[in-house]
């Protein structure tokens, strides 16, 4: 075992003692400071290396260097990866945990994947093993090329895809979307006909099965039941090991708000009762669990945004009413069964209340135990190039419940530039407010892509449809849905469409509404029992609560002294560690998105250049500690002047919001008195379009109170 530092001590957020008169010491000061380490462990260390497992381990290394031998040869370093990786799978666990192989993107993950699959069922056709696999991984259609793969080599007929819900494969014209309350016997009357069903069944007939990330997600605790298939009439053969590609599902949590409560209450109604009183009993029962939980956000949404609840009891509601549960068993069965389980705990134990805009709801807290889950039946294996760095392994990377394999990695990073353009924030905020954002960023994107090949675009799904749109060279930008939009956040997971680009622009960042990050932190990084109890005291209760609001903190009091920023607002949560964890998850969402790239081929040594715009230090200082360079180089190259194309667009807004409102002021100076116009008249009139109009009756006083006072009814105007 040994400690690897992958980022130093980061210091950050100076905020200086404010002397009585508000000047500040220079010399007297508070800040925070991260830095990252884990432990990471040999193959030797995590399993026991029989002569067995070496001779199959050198087959498949073997293997796996003649592979990349057409693609400019394997490295010294994945060369160790496949070595250590084919160890893990093929030695005997020491202690039965999960193992997470951090391998960078582009290192030869599904290379090594692939080598492993033909050497298994070589072993499986020579009868040397009787042994099958499962394999997740997030994208049907990477399942599908494995298979093809394995077609073409002679290997075919030893794999199966389990496929979850999708509209190809439904019977049920009925239904549009995935549901797993559609998908069962009494909901559906073609269930025991689809492939949802059959397929099974079907799957026993194979020792190796390949589902998606998704279906495993679906299938939670009982993929177990796959843990079996039939060698033939009268043998079993196990599926003893299990690989997942990326991040497997962690996250045990429901937000319980008024429309889920509703819909639940809708069904309820809806069932085919045997007598008028189990109906009523039920709903009564429902109406009271609901009532409940509604008067509670009601009293909450008065003085808070944040609030742990602490409901520790055993009070004699949802599951702990005999009469309830049996009536929910009899009428509603599994459907909403879940739901209930994480109602049932806001009622007897506690959540976190969150009134935000038009959101309002209690989230449980929870993660799943995946140690629990998975090692119970299978070895399981996760490949996660950013699991060394990705927050949300901490719970159980601290309760002993995995160990990450240590991967070579020497690559420097000299040919990668990261250009961020201090001056300019984009948030979707920005976007929404500043129209003129979206033709500043097409027009900066099109004179940059001048002369060089293929660019990544992403940016947020609201935006990326308009921005498409404006971009020019669209021949060299990847793009789904046949071009219609550009990549968006949280749809880009498993795509390689990007691999050949040497340019990325970043239009944005990956984040999530703050109290995302307040959730998923309560549930992977504390105690969360315990957090409930220390919360049954109000005081506590307001205070930790107040922590977990994004807010400005430039202040601090300590004592009796105050510690300021100078000149600059800090944006931050009121726990140092809640905000490491957030930073964490953005830095390994942009790790993961740059890598997309050609960043990805290790061959690969032209130019690499990013493009991204203003963000906290502190993550950008996270970001260079990711890229081993050369001595002295950094990866950073901040631009502080703002971009000309924004200043020209900004410039262009200005001018056409100045050319409506002489658009409309001249038009109306024509008008005689006591004329009737409809709307359809003023576009046709002024020349000006809907979107604009609104625009000037939104921000113009004058033209604000001529519409108070000149309309008739909706759509007329009298002058």
């Amino acid at each position: 075992m040994k400690r690897k530092k992958l980022i130093q001590n980061i210091e950050y957020n100076y905020r200086n003692l404010e002397n009585k008169d508000g000047s500040l010491d220079g010399n007297s000061a508070l800040y925070n400071n991260i830095e990252l380490i884990k432990d990471v462990y040999n193959s030797n260390e995590i399993v026991n290396i029989t002569k067995n497992c070496k001779d199959i381990t050198d087959d498949i290394v073997n293997s796996f260097i003649d592979t990349f031998s057409s693609r400019g040869g394997a490295t010294k370093d994945q060369i160790y990866f496949a070595k250590e990786t084919s160890q893990i799978i093929y030695g005997k666990l020491k202690e039965n945990i999960i193992t997470v192989i951090p391998a960078p993107c582009g290192f030869g993950k599904s290379s090594i994947t692939l080598e492993i699959l033909k050497k298994q069922i070589k072993l499986y056709k020579d009868k040397k093993t009787s042994n099958g696999i499962i394999i997740a991984t997030d994208r049907l259609e990477s399942l599908r090329h494995t298979e093809d793969c394995l077609n073409k080599m002679g290997l075919g007929g030893y794999t199966y895809i389990l496929e979850g819900w999708n509209e190809k494969m439904c019977i049920n014209k009925k239904v549009k979307k995935s549901d797993d309350k559609i998908c069962t016997s009494n909901n559906c009357p073609f269930y025991e006909r689809c492939k949802i069903f059959t397929q099974k069944y079907e799957c026993m007939k194979y020792p190796i099965l390949l589902i998606t990330n998704a279906r495993l997600r679906e299938c939670a605790e009982s993929i177990k039941m796959y843990n079996t298939y039939n060698i033939d009439k009268n043998n079993k053969g196990e599926r003893n090991l299990l690989l997942i590609d990326e991040r497997p599902d962690m996250l045990d949590t429901v937000k319980v708000n008024k429309s889920l409560l509703n819909k639940i209450s809708t069904d309820i109604d809806k069932c085919k009762y045997e007598t008028t009183d189990d109906k009523t009993k039920l709903q009564n029962k429902w109406k009271d669990i609901e009532d409940t939980i509604i008067s509670k956000m009601q009293r909450l949404r008065q003085q808070y945004k944040r609030f742990i609840i602490s409901n520790i009891n055993n009070d004699n509601i949802c599951e702990n009413d005999m009469d309830f549960i049996t009536l929910w068993d009899k009428y509603i069965g599994k459907n909403y069964k879940r739901e209930l389980q994480h109602i049932h705990d806001v009622l007897t134990k506690g959540g976190l209340y969150v009134y935000e805009g038009k959101n309002e709801f209690i989230s449980t807290i929870g993660s799943k135990n995946l140690r629990e889950i998975y090692c119970d039946t299978f070895k399981t294996i996760i490949f996660d190039g950013t699991a060394l760095y990705d927050p949300l392994y901490l719970g159980m990377y601290d309760k002993g419940d995995l160990k990450f394999l240590d991967i070579q990695n020497t690559r420097l990073y000299d040919n990668l530039t990261i250009n961020v353009y201090n001056k300019h924030k984009l948030n979707r905020y920005s976007f929404s407010e500043k129209k003129y954002l979206i033709n500043a960023c097409a027009k900066f994107i099109n004179n940059k892509m001048l002369g060089f090949n293929k660019s990544y675009v992403v940016t947020y799904g609201d935006q990326s449809v308009q921005l498409a749109n404006l971009l020019k060279h669209k021949v060299n930008i990847p793009m789904p849905d046949e071009g219609v939009s550009t990549y968006y956040f949280g749809a880009t997971k498993g795509e390689n469409s990007m691999q050949d680009c040497t340019k990325m622009f970043m239009v944005g960042w990956h984040t999530l509404p703050d109290y995302e990050y307040v959730i998923q932190w309560l549930s992977t990084s504390i105690k969360w029992e315990k957090t409930l109890v220390y919360c049954t005291n109000i005081e506590n209760a307001e205070k930790l609560s107040d922590d977990l609001i994004f807010k400005d903190r430039s202040r601090e009091e300590v004592g009796n002294n105050t510690y300021t920023s100078f000149g600059h607002k800090i944006y931050e949560f009121g726990l140092p560690l809640l905000n490491q964890f957030k930073a964490l998850l953005i830095v390994t969402d942009f790790y993961q998105e740059v890598h997309r790239t050609k960043l990805r081929n290790y061959q690969f040594k032209d130019k690499i250049e990013i493009h991204i715009f203003q963000q906290k230090k502190l993550i950008l200082d996270m970001i260079e500690n990711l890229f081993a360079t050369t001595v002295g180089k950094k990866v950073i190259v901040p631009f502080d002047k703002e971009l000309k194309e924004f200043k020209e667009s900004k410039n262009d807004n200005r001018a056409n919001k100045g050319q409506a409102n002489t658009k409309f002021t001249n038009w109306l100076e024509k008008q005689d008195k006591n004329r009737e116009v409809t709307t359809k008249d003023l576009y046709n009139e002024t020349g000006l379009t809907k979107k604009q109009l609104d625009k000037l009756r939104e921000n113009n006083n004058y033209i604000k109170e001529w519409f108070i006072e000149h309309t008739v009814k909706r759509g007329k105007y009298l002058i």
